[in-house]
């Protein structure tokens, strides 16, 4: 179990880099939420997303989510997970969708749960880069912009808002 000020801290950095990052790219968030999900992912700022970028910045984002700081997060907590998405639906009257979408990525990640660890979480975001970058999730896989496009959850929730 973490302390309350460890959580308090991982929520103001997750909070203060989603500000910094609304900031800095507020209008390609406007218009193209996978780049700004794919900048979030991006921690080096490389212009490629390696695994150990994504399982740093999804552990970052699910702790953010895990409101009861139980290690585990319910649909309830997931629908936080945004990746600027939702403001797209917002602007595109899309919401209802997205929200649907979201919530079958949900499932799909809980493999039939009604809660995600952080290790489901990532492993289910390893497979689904896997797949684009045509190997297995391991340390020489990397993504660029294009190919991030192409993942799974990026292409739902980017269609959903549409």
């Amino acid at each position: 179990m973490r302390t309350k000020a460890t959580v308090a801290k991982t929520i103001i950095f997750a909070l203060a880099l989603g500000m910094s990052a609304s900031l800095a790219f507020s209008q390609t968030v406007a218009e193209d939420p996978a780049a700004m999900g794919f900048r979030s992912f991006d921690l080096n700022g490389d212009g490629f997303v390696r695994p150990n970028e994504g399982v740093a910045y999804l552990t970052m984002i699910f702790r953010a989510m895990d409101a009861n700081s139980d290690d585990v997060v319910t649909l309830d907590e997931f629908k936080k997970f945004s990746l600027g998405f939702l403001a797209q639906a917002e602007k595109n009257g899309k919401v209802e969708q997205y929200q649907k979408v979201r919530d079958a990525i949900f499932k799909r990640w809980a493999n039939g749960s009604d809660s995600l660890t952080v290790s489901k979480m990532t492993a289910a975001v390893r497979r689904e880069f896997a797949k684009v970058g045509g190997e297995k999730p391991g340390p020489n896989l990397r993504l660029d912009l294009e190919q991030f496009r192409r993942v799974q959850f990026i292409q739902e929730m980017a269609a959903s808002v549409k």
